[in-house]
């Protein structure tokens, strides 16, 4: 009997959330603020890339990208000895068919699954960075806000940066400039570092306890891109009942002695000679089709977008294909009496301006 794939189990150093790591490339973003009714006021930063500049944009099919043991093997896990693998097969998706998953345990403790739409590798060192480093800010123990801002002595941001770019391009993986990156230092890793078990009693033995240099690393968000512009990564809608698209993952964190840890999820790759112009809205077009959707709606009090961006997105085109096209992303905020402010995203097709979710 088939399964129906809809995600690795894995250990992800990442927690749902918003992070609050250091942009590289921020940039200064224009500023609107504009009641356009009564029920909704617009107090955002807006994004429009320059390439969408002249309200024309390139639409391109895609397919979601797929990883075989053979191509991992060669590029993350020579010079390895395999301890043990497993094959785990009869995976299937819509968009891609069947696969299968392969499972690799080295003798030095790395691990590496890889099969369909998913890459995961990384050395035992791992295991101690998920004990020391809490990425949640939604949570307690939360400590990203804790590690230095400095380059790390090993190397630089930009040499690590360019590093792990090219390994990413090794595997077929472009990716935008603008990452986000932290640097891990030993000091607050050796501070940071603590495993509890649900009653709460600490466990040494199971903590690295020391520290060096030669432990530090970056951790380093990345995002897809297309012609330069920003792919949507959060996922949206119900991609296992087919009505939307999977987060998109591309995470890694890499040390002094090279690569540590990877993720690869739902990445995106664009089929040649399938590329079209089109036309795109303006930003008027989109406050009108907000006029027209909250002319629908009965509110009590006044919703607030605190953040508009145009980005490409993985959208359904039919019969099982999808296409990047360029959307308008809005996260908007909704008051509600006694409690913390609701906050949701609304996405739109910015060539028809129809919502999508």
């Amino acid at each position: 009997m088939l399964r129906k794939q809809t995600g690795l189990v894995c250990l992800c150093l990442l927690a749902a959330g918003i992070f609050n790591i250091q942009n590289v490339h921020a940039q200064e973003l224009p500023h609107l603020e504009e009641e356009i009714l009564p029920e909704l006021r617009i107090s955002a930063d807006i994004d429009i890339p320059e390439e969408f500049a002249d309200s024309m944009a390139e639409t391109v099919k895609i397919k979601r990208k797929t990883f075989t043991a053979e191509q991992a093997m060669d590029i993350l896990w020579d010079g390895k000895t395999t301890k043990e693998k497993s094959v785990d097969d009869g995976y299937e998706a819509a968009d891609i068919g069947e696969y299968e998953i392969a499972t690799f345990y080295g003798e030095d403790d790395s691990f590496m699954d890889v099969g369909g739409p998913h890459l995961i590798f990384y050395e035992s060192l791992y295991n101690n960075l998920a004990n020391a480093v809490k990425t949640n800010p939604l949570t307690n123990e939360y400590n990203l806000d804790q590690f230095t801002a400095e380059d790390l002595s090993f190397m630089t941001r930009d040499e690590c940066i360019g590093n792990v770019m090219s390994l990413l391009s090794q595997l077929g993986v472009t990716v935008s400039p603008d990452i986000h990156c932290y640097a891990l230092d030993s000091e607050t890793l050796q501070k940071e570092e603590i495993v509890v078990d649900i009653n709460g009693e600490r466990h040494r033995e199971q903590e690295k306890g020391i520290w060096t240099s030669e432990d530090e690393c970056y951790y380093i968000q990345f995002i897809q891109e297309f012609n330069g512009v920003p792919v949507f990564a959060d996922g949206y809608g119900d991609y296992v009942a087919g009505n939307g698209f999977p987060q998109t993952n591309i995470e890694v964190i890499y040390g002094a002695k090279g690569l540590i840890y990877l993720n690869i999820a739902s990445v995106y790759e664009t089929l040649d000679g399938t590329e079209k112009s089109e036309t795109i809205q303006t930003l008027d077009d989109l406050k009108e089709q907000l006029k027209k959707k909250y002319d629908l709606l009965i509110s009590n009090g006044q919703d607030q977008i605190t953040d508009i961006k145009m980005q490409y997105l993985p959208c359904d085109s039919g019969n099982y294909e999808s296409m990047f096209i360029p959307a308008w992303i809005l996260q908007m905020e909704r008051p509600l009496e006694g409690m913390d402010d609701y906050v949701t995203t609304m996405i739109f097709n910015a060539i028809t301006g129809k919502e999508l979710f």
